[in-house]
């Protein structure tokens, strides 16, 4: 019996040791600015590019768009009144005068502030979607069946015409899509293990230009504004822990800038600041960490607060951006929003 107390007793010791670590790896634990969304039935969050909205998406089959300034809604989403299977992806425009929202088989396009809906169209088996800078074009994951197979590809569709420009594939599930400011390029991460740069210019085998593959499957991945870097972060397994689950690369030249954060690091959301200076990263612990892309070394970290010490959230960091003065907005996939200043020192 004295065996197993003081069994427990190390086990306690060393976890408040690696907490105590945690915490003192981290350089700041306070928020400037903090709020808080509904936090049930939340099924997808979203930041504006520029950290102007948020968007929440239910389970009932709306979303909530929310001026962060003011912390107010100024408008409901709502696809289907029944049946609805919920609000799984969302997509600001950079511009933020568009968003798209979807459901597993349901694509809608609305125009914002007013929230007017512009179209609602069927596709099936939606994964996750993005939108382009100026609101006109869909990129939507899908997992399909053709000719009986299975097929997994991103669909590049025409909002205002309503036509299907290009199919863009991968061996597996898509699960992250990021675009460039200009629209040019689009960047995709998928269970195949690959991360594929593609040239929306070309046509045909030649869209795509650069292809890195990873020990794991690829669960998030941001494009530069300009495209000049790629982030791509695999999901966790003894090989990919090995060699570092985050990586950022050079689009140019195609080599490895930086694996960023340590071995078994797994991130959320990331966002580049406009200059492509600086990039900040989420993490799934719920660590937030800045980092110059040319010296390579980490400049600042915040960790979340947590309700209790003793009790963790289990929310992660769903969505990163700049805000226009600088500083960095945060919201977990539990609605809670947060703003961060930099220490310019």
């Amino acid at each position: 019996m004295m065996i197993t107390s003081f069994s427990l007793f190390l086990r306690v010791v060393v976890l408040l040791a690696m907490m105590a670590g945690l915490c003192a790896c981290t350089q700041n634990t306070t928020p400037e600015k903090s709020w808080q969304y509904d936090p049930n039935g939340i099924l997808s969050t979203q930041l504006s590019v520029h950290g102007k909205y948020a968007a929440i998406g239910s389970m009932l089959g709306y979303a909530e768009v929310w001026d962060i300034a003011s912390n107010s809604r100024i408008t409901l989403l709502q696809h289907q009144q029944q049946n609805s299977k919920g609000i799984i992806a969302l997509s600001f425009s950079e511009n933020e005068q568009y968003m798209i929202s979807a459901e597993s088989d349901t694509l809608a396009w609305w125009k914002l502030p007013t929230g007017k809906a512009l179209g609602f169209w069927q596709f099936k088996n939606i994964k996750t979607v993005a939108l382009s800078a100026q609101g006109r074009f869909a990129f939507i994951s899908q997992m399909t069946q053709e000719h009986g197979y299975p097929v997994n590809k991103l669909t590049y569709f025409d909002l205002q015409t309503e036509k299907v420009i290009a199919e863009l594939y991968h061996a597996g599930v898509i699960n992250s899509i990021s675009l460039s400011n200009n629209g040019r390029y689009v960047l995709t991460g998928a269970d195949d293990k690959r991360v594929r740069l593609w040239d929306l210019k070309q046509v045909g085998k030649k869209r795509l230009v650069r292809e890195w593959l990873q020990p794991e499957k690829i669960n998030y991945v941001l494009l530069s504004p300009s495209a000049r870097y790629a982030l791509s972060s695999a999901s966790y397994s003894m090989q990919s822990a090995k060699q570092g689950m985050v990586k950022l690369w050079d689009t140019k030249t195609g080599k490895l800038v930086k694996t960023l954060g340590g071995q078994r690091i797994l991130v959320s959301a990331a966002a580049f600041s406009q200059d492509e200076k600086t990039i900040v990263t989420g993490l799934s612990t719920g660590i937030l960490e800045l980092w110059n892309i040319k010296t390579k070394k980490r400049l600042q970290s915040w960790q979340v607060p947590r309700k209790t010490f003793w009790r963790p959230t289990l929310a992660h960091i769903s969505q990163i951006v700049f805000d226009h003065s600088g500083l960095i907005i945060s919201l977990s996939s539990q609605g809670l929003g947060q703003r961060w200043r930099i220490n310019t020192q």
